[in-house]
């Protein structure tokens, strides 16, 4: 009798104890100190010649912080004066795992965003395959 009841608590402590343990994987939910500060990207236009009319995206500057990435549009859209809102909008980390962070939120064109380091650069992307580098401010 108490071969069996030692032999149930082997079992069961064998098939409960591994649902208590924290994996060690690579992904935490902190973004790397490399892609920390405010970044800026320029104005992208439509053809060569640089006028309101033919923007498409205008000035963006993110600020990354430790968990939390804010970022913020100025400029004005080029049909019926439109404006971007230029209300500072903060996304959040979901996972940062081999150099690439996952951001999910108030995010700029799709659900899911992406910021990732190239050279001096901040890569900002999203979801269906769209990029936006960006360079540090000074």
């Amino acid at each position: 009798m108490k071969f069996r009841k030692l032999l149930l608590t082997l079992m069961v402590l064998g098939l409960v104890l591994p649902l208590f343990t924290v994996s060690a994987n690579a992904s935490s939910k902190t973004i790397p100190k490399n892609l920390r500060g405010t970044w800026v990207s320029k104005a992208q236009y439509n053809s060569k010649h640089h006028s309101k009319k033919t923007l498409w995206l205008p000035r963006m500057r993110v600020r990354v912080y430790n968990k939390t990435v804010k970022w913020q549009l100025n400029g004005t859209l080029p049909t019926d004066g439109g404006h971007y809102d230029h209300k500072v909008h903060t996304i959040k980390t979901i996972k940062s795992s081999h150099g690439l962070t996952q951001l999910t939120g108030h995010t700029l064109f799709t659900h899911w965003n992406f910021l990732s380091r190239h050279g001096k650069e901040l890569d900002y992307g999203w979801q269906n395959g769209g990029d936006l580098f960006m360079t540090r401010a000074k």
